[in-house]
Order: structure tokens, then C-alpha cells, then sequence
């Protein structure tokens, strides 16, 4: 199984430490989708790396992600998991299970730019998952604020080749509703522009057997209330666009970008086709098994790929 996912995870045409490009460099941080990784779009990130664009990848730690490292208390480190929804295969469904876990990814987005940028307009600073900043003790503050100086260290010479005013975000499926809720926070404070790709706007209750409601709940909330300020570049999949309440929602929300939406569907892709393990490392398998739609895996990564590439250069010109 570990060279199983060795193969998967292996990103084709990549230096691993490469120096920093030099030069005012456009940054995209990136949220992935429900069960997935940082390392869901590899091969896109690095493509975009090769054209110019620094990209970091975040791996959310609100339970979300198919495996992700916790701090331990003791200066190491344990594995977590996928957890599912309290009850799910119970008695009861919480109805606002998403709704609040997506308010903690979009925190880690923006504790992320505070990371890299602790002036960007659209960071927070997010400590930790139990408690905010400023109700940490003195000494934690100064360790937290220890751990943050020496990140931003290792990473000098990456940070140094970025310019921080052409700031994209960008996300999958439940990371580009993640994407969405932090451009809403924010009113898209020092963002140039997001990409959605195959995103997830609407919550169907009525899907979830154990859950007491069958509402159908825009996604995340914020987002449908507040509209989004920066340019949108919305790249979808023929099965999304086939969902009658999720259409509906993505449809709603692309008119209330302000900063106008460019809305790509792809024909015979599902959801997963947009997932680089699939299209780029072992394709041919991936469409012989059948569950990847029936569009060409690996056109559908080069399309996605030259419209990100191209949006990214055109809103940060």
C-alpha cells in the first residue's frame, strides 16, 4: 500500500528544494476538498510553479482531510484522520456540522497568510484550534510568535521572491467553498482574484438519512449573503452542473461576484476528474476502471491548468 501511494503522490517533472524564482512572484494558497490533501492538485501546483506562481498548499486540520499531523504538547507530532460528522451513521445529523467546521478551514487559510504575510489584509492570526490569540497566556503568545519567526525563516528566500499584492486564493470542492467564506470575510481584502474549482455551495439535508432536516442550505452562508468582490474563475464538472439544488447555488453565487466570473463547465467530467492523482500520474488506469467520467483525464488537466495559469497572470497584471 505505502508504494501504492508512493506512485500516486509522485509529481512528474519536479525538483524537490528547487531555489526560489526570483523576482515579484504572484502567490495562490490553495484549500483542498472534503477527504483530500494538499497534495490533491501536485501536479498542477507544480506547473503553475513553473510559469511563475509560488503556491502553497494548505492541509486543513478541522477533521476534514484524509490525513493530517496534529502538534502533540510535547514538541512532536500525531497522525489524524477523516472524522465523520457526529452521528452520521446515528441518530442525528447536526444540520450546522459544515456550517461551523468551514468557519475553522477558512480561519487556517487566514492564519496561513498571516504566516507568510502578517501584513496582508485578509490574515488572521489563528493560534491554534482551542483558542484564539488573545486569550493565550503570555508565554504562549511568545511561543506561538517564536514558531511563526522561525517558519518565516526556513522559508526567506521563497517568501522574499513573492509579491504579497498579487494574492490569489483558490480552492476545491469544499476548498473552494472554503475559498469563497475567507473572500466574503474579507470583502477580498489584497486578493486579486479566486479560483473555484468544482465547488461545493449548497448543503442537501434531505440527502442525509439521519439528519432531522431536508432543507437545502446555501454554502457556506456568508458567501451567498455578502456576494464576492475579486474576479472568480469558476472551472466545474458536467456532474456538479447536473446536481438540480448545487447548480442552482453556483449559479447564484457566480452572480453575485461583482468582480464579474468566468464559468468554464467541462463535458463528461464527475467530480474527481479534477483530482491530479487520476489525470496526471496514472490516467489510462483511471478511465479503463470507469468511474472518472468519460472526458480525456489528461486534456481536462491541461485545460484546468492553462485557464488557472492565465487567470492568475491576467487579475495580478
Amino acid at each position: 500500500i505505502a508504494v501504492i501511494m508512493w506512485l500516486l503522490s509522485a509529481v512528474p517533472e519536479t525538483v524537490v528544494d528547487a531555489p526560489a524564482r526570483p523576482g515579484a512572484n504572484p502567490l495562490l494558497v490553495f484549500s483542498h476538498g472534503l477527504i483530500g490533501s494538499g497534495e490533491e492538485q501536485s501536479a498542477t501546483f507544480a506547473a503553475l510553479a513553473r510559469q511563475g506562481i509560488t503556491v502553497f498548499a494548505i492541509t486543513h486540520k478541522d477533521g476534514s482531510a484524509a490525513m493530517t499531523r496534529y502538534p502533540n504538547g510535547n514538541g512532536g507530532t500525531v497522525h489524524g484522520h477523516y472524522e465523520l460528522p457526529p452521528n452520521q451513521l446515528g441518530e442525528a445529523y447536526p444540520p450546522d456540522y459544515r456550517v461551523n467546521q468551514i468557519e475553522q478551514r477558512a480561519d487556517e487559510v487566514q492564519g496561513l497568510l498571516h504566516l507568510l504575510c502578517p501584513t496582508h489584509p485578509s490574515a488572521k492570526r489563528t493560534a491554534n484550534q482551542l483558542k484564539s490569540f488573545e486569550f493565550l497566556t503570555p508565554d504562549e503568545r511568545s511561543a506561538v510568535e517564536a514558531k511563526e519567526a522561525e517558519v518565516r525563516r526556513e522559508l526567506g528566500d521563497v517568501l522574499e521572491a513573492i509579491d504579497f499584492d498579487k494574492t490569489v486564493l483558490g480552492g476545491f470542492s469544499y476548498g473552494a467553498a472554503t475559498t469563497a467564506l475567507v473572500a466574503a470575510r474579507t470583502g477580498g481584502a489584497g486578493v486579486r482574484g479566486v479560483f473555484l474549482l468544482d465547488g461545493w455551495y449548497n448543503v442537501d439535508l434531505a440527502e442525509i438519512r439521519t439528519c432531522p432536516s431536508n432543507e437545502q442550505l446555501p454554502f457556506p452562508p456568508l458567501a451567498h449573503e455578502r456576494g464576492l468582490e475579486p474576479p472568480a474563475l469558476f472551472i466545474g464538472s458536467e456532474m456538479f452542473a447536473g446536481f438540480k439544488h448545487l447548480n442552482r447555488r453556483t449559479i447564484e453565487l457566480q452572480r453575485k461576484c461583482r468582480g464579474g466570473a468566468e464559468v468554464h463547465v467541462f463535458p463528461g467530467t464527475v467530480h474527481w476528474s479534477f483530482i491530479d492523482y487520476w489525470a496526471v500520474q496514472i490516467p489510462t488506469l483511471s478511465q479503463w476502471i470507469g468511474f472518472l467520467g468519460p472526458a480525456d483525464l489528461r486534456a481536462v488537466h491541461e485545460k484546468t491548468l492553462a485557464l488557472a495559469g492565465d487567470f492568475v497572470e491576467r487579475v495580478c497584471a
